[in-house]
């Protein structure tokens, strides 16, 4: 179970660095 947790944890985290990575590209245009 908590194996499960952890690796969903490690997707959200992953989402998030992309979402702002996105974001600082969008930004410098």
């Amino acid at each position: 179970m908590k194996n499960i947790t952890t690796r969903q944890f490690s997707v959200l985290a992953d989402c998030g660095k992309i979402y702002q990575f996105t974001l600082d590209i969008y930004e410098r245009d």
